[in-house]
């Protein structure tokens, strides 16, 4: 992954966390706590500890681009 591309989702994920705004989606039915952050050309899947308010990004990935 590029690194400015890593750059971007990083920011996303970071700008989730402070903000709660994003391009976000739970993962599955099952998995209350997973989320996705995506951004075009990638994405992030991150665990919420809601008990320690902390996220654990557990994988970042490149996505096809849109358009």
């Amino acid at each position: 992954m590029h690194w400015r591309l890593a750059s971007d989702i990083c920011a996303a994920v970071i700008e989730f966390a402070k903000t709660g705004r994003g391009n976000v989606q739970r993962t599955a039915i099952g998995a209350s706590r997973r989320i996705r952050i995506w951004i075009d050309g990638a994405a992030a899947d991150v665990r919420v500890d809601v008990e320690t308010r902390t996220f654990h990004v557990l994988r970042v990935y490149k996505t096809p681009r849109a358009g």
